[in-house]
């Protein structure tokens, strides 16, 4: 597993954890990760910049889901679409839209219902398109 994915899985755990208990899962979950380097360092600023950014990632994610208030999206569905809201908002050099809404779409498909991913695939490519 690349960096990048291993960071976003993380960012995903702590980020989804924070919905049910606060920032005190964090410290858990990083005695049990092997990251290192640029991976932690990701992980790092997904983290804060999704915690920080929340209503806001909220309010760009509703105009691209006008049927369904982000609060009545499951908290994993959610939890991914706040990352990779992010990370769309935050472009890194080195990643292009698609590879985030690919990983995006990925980690949907192993944390999320049945057929969330096909629903995050069109926010995210709407919001990725209207940034062009």
């Amino acid at each position: 597993m690349n960096h990048r994915r291993l960071a976003r899985v993380f960012a995903f755990e702590t980020i989804y954890a924070d919905t049910f208990s606060g920032d005190i899962v964090e410290e858990a979950v990083l005695d049990t990760t092997n990251m290192q380097g640029k991976a932690n360092q990701f992980a790092e600023q997904l983290i804060a910049g999704v915690r920080s950014e929340i209503e806001q990632l909220d309010a760009v994610l509703q105009e691209f889901s006008p049927k369904r208030k982000m609060e009545r999206f499951p908290k994993v569905e959610l939890t991914i679409l706040r990352m990779a809201a992010w990370e769309l908002l935050h472009p890194q050099e080195d990643t292009p839209a698609k590879i985030v809404i690919n990983e995006a779409v990925l980690l949907a498909k192993e944390f999320g219902g049945e057929t969330s991913y096909k629903y995050i695939n069109a926010i995210l490519h709407n919001l990725a398109k209207s940034r062009q």
